[in-house]
């Protein structure tokens, strides 16, 4: 099922994203957005600021939050693998 910014075609507004960092030549690509949506994207822009420089911070900002996430995630599993220095010492006295 596609999503409804996708399937809702009649309240599409088109965001231009121009991609030159990898890409010698510029590629003009549009990505579908509600009305609400797009708003939404001009108001986090900075002034000077192109969409495809703020989608690539809110990738950035997004893959970032992942990595955190899963670090704490980690580091919940080994605190209840793990067995505490204090607790090896007090069973060992």
């Amino acid at each position: 099922m596609l999503p409804q910014c996708v399937t809702n075609l009649t309240n599409v507004c088109a965001c231009p994203i121009f991609e030159a960092r990898e890409v010698r030549m510029s590629a003009d690509k549009r990505i579908p957005t509600t009305e609400e949506t797009w708003k939404e994207l001009h108001e986090l822009k900075e002034p000077g600021q192109t969409f495809d420089e703020l989608l690539t911070e809110l990738i950035q900002e997004h893959r970032e939050r992942q990595l955190a996430e899963r670090a704490r995630e980690v580091r919940e599993a080994d605190r209840e693998e793990l067995t505490s220095l204090d607790e090896l010492r007090s069973t060992t006295e």
